[in-house]
């Protein structure tokens, strides 16, 4: 079980970066609060793999012009 949502989460990260690198930016970011959820139920609000995701986030958000929102 683990495994598996290890898997999930980095592989909704890996299309984050690819959505974010073609342009599809609310896909990506779709894809990021994903990832970031699955980090949060597994490891728990202090996971550094969870700060990761939230700082990705913020920088899409950031490069959407949702400034308010990416704080």
């Amino acid at each position: 079980m683990e495994d598996d949502w290890l898997e999930r989460a980095l592989e909704a990260q890996e299309t984050a970066e690819e959505l974010r690198a073609s342009g599809r930016l609310e896909e990506a970011e779709a894809a990021l609060r994903e990832a970031a959820a699955l980090f949060e139920e597994m490891d728990g609000p202090q996971s550094p793999d969870l700060a990761n995701m939230l700082q990705s986030l913020g920088s899409l958000l950031d490069q959407q012009g949702r400034y308010a929102e990416a704080q």
